[in-house]
């Protein structure tokens, strides 16, 4: 948008760079509204930050005589009070002896490009800090299975009516508690990667939501359609996500109430979202509550980790909803509006499959024999507390510290004539071979024998 001013600051006309350009969009004046006009009253600016009037751009090229360009993106009041924020620059216009007979000032609207941009590096700050949480989980995910392992153990030695038996079961009890805890964690890191399965999205909606709500005086109204498309998603993830964003709808109305969720389908060339993908089509999914609402100022929060306004809030629960969207490949969105309510919308990518999979029989009978079991693993607690469980359910156990160790030892049993049944192994080994990279070594080697295969077992913890 460019707009022409004389040496007297009046506007004179506005010209536009496209046939769909218009002053009317940005500042909200017509031609004729504004001709005659003091610049400054149409092109009324003020600081992003502060709110206070910026200095006339016009006056300050009609004084220096140079070309300017506000590089702090202000803000530009419209005529109907609303603000836009704009990228402008103006320069002086000159007549055939160089006098200054007026001023040219360009300048569009980069509301959006800005929002694109915030939107972008909270991102990466969700992804640093997803490094950070990944690393700490790994490790205290390794010393609460040990923990976990000997409690249990200790349990199968005492009498169910001991007292020591009630401490060890509440000792149990409050290590899964932390090691929930941890799986959150695990969500920002890329060991919280998810394992997706085309699934009906509306049961996993249905299920949440009523576990959630359960016991509670607050309700769900579903508006769901019928051919709902199906969705290619981690289900366990999703759900926790939903559970997430329904026990804080249902924690901003105390008094109780109705929660409305509603879905629907969306083709890909109808979603005006950047961040998304044209190509392919989704499902559009809104959680909508009547409570106290989100104030203004801790709109731009929410989703950042350990943000929150409750007591004994975590601040994690939103913080983990946008990292599994996003590694869904999807987006989530909020609007409040304080004292009326929240609305939450997430955009999940349908899958190209029509119908849901139909879930395999598993063999879930017991082993009729005792089995030779390896289990390699860089951590000494594990290693011990693992190979006392399988103890005690009968087996041999052989234990390795990473995957050099563990070839070689099975090759040493396979000459011996006693060969492994069954092969347990921790994923990553740090400064070692771990289990990703020796079960690629164990299938693609012709040494190795076809029965072992299928009992490769990598642990992931």
């Amino acid at each position: 948008k460019r707009y022409i001013a004389k040496s007297n600051g009046l506007y004179t006309r506005f010209q536009t760079t496209t046939r769909l350009a218009s002053g009317i969009a940005v500042t909200g004046w017509s031609q004729d509204e504004a001709r005659g006009l003091p610049l400054g009253e149409i092109f009324n600016i003020i600081h992003a930050e502060t709110r206070k009037p910026c200095e006339n751009p016009i006056q300050k090229i009609l004084e220096q005589g140079t070309i300017i360009a506000k590089e702090n993106y202000p803000l530009l009041i419209a005529k109907n009070g609303k603000d836009v924020q704009i990228a402008a620059s103006g320069a002086p216009i000159r007549d055939r002896e160089d006098i200054i007979i007026g001023v040219v000032l360009v300048f569009r609207d980069i509301t959006k490009q800005l929002k694109t941009e915030e939107e972008l590096l909270k991102i990466k700050k969700l992804e640093s800090v997803g490094v950070l949480a990944g690393g700490i989980a790994h490790d205290f995910n390794n010393i609460l299975s040990g923990i976990l392992g000997n409690l249990e153990l200790a349990s199968l030695r005492i009498a169910e009516t001991d007292q020591t038996a009630i401490l060890l079961t509440n000792a149990k009890k409050a290590t899964l508690r932390a090691a929930r805890l941890t799986e959150q964690l695990l969500t920002f890191s890329k060991g919280g990667e998810p394992v997706k399965e085309t699934t009906s999205l509306e049961k996993i909606i249905r299920d949440s939501a009523e576990f959630v709500l359960h016991g509670s005086n607050t309700f769900c109204e579903y508006s769901i359609p019928e051919k709902l498309w199906m969705a290619n998603v981690d289900s366990g993830q999703i759900s926790q996500v939903i559970q997430n964003i329904i026990l804080n709808a249902s924690h901003a109305m105390p008094d109780g109430g109705k929660i409305t969720v509603s879905c629907n389908n969306i083709e890909g060339s109808a979603v005006l979202i950047p961040q998304l993908a044209t190509d392919s089509d989704f499902i559009h999914l809104t959680i909508q509550d009547s409570g106290t609402g989100i104030p203004s100022e801790n709109i731009d929060k929410i989703f950042d980790p350990y943000f929150s306004t409750k007591q004994n809030g975590s601040g994690l629960g939103l913080a983990i909803s946008h990292s599994v969207i996003k590694k869904h490949d999807g987006h989530i969105l909020v609007q409040s509006e304080p004292g009326k309510g929240t609305t939450f919308s997430i955009y999940l990518p349908t899958s190209v499959s029509a119908e849901a999979p139909v879930a395999s029989e598993q063999d879930t009978g017991k082993v009729a024999r005792p089995l030779r079991i390896m289990v390699m693993d860089d951590e000494e607690i594990l290693r011990i507390t693992t190979e006392a469980q399988l103890t005690q359910l009968g087996h041999e156990v052989i234990l390795t510290m990473d995957g050099t160790e563990t070839i070689d030892k099975y090759k040493e049993l396979q000459e011996l004539g006693d060969p492994v049944d069954l092969l347990f192994m921790d994923l990553t080994i740090p400064g070692g071979m771990g289990g990703k990279k020796l079960s690629r070594k164990f299938l693609s080697s012709t040494r190795m024998p076809r029965s072992l295969y299928p009992a490769v077992i990598p642990i992931i913890r």
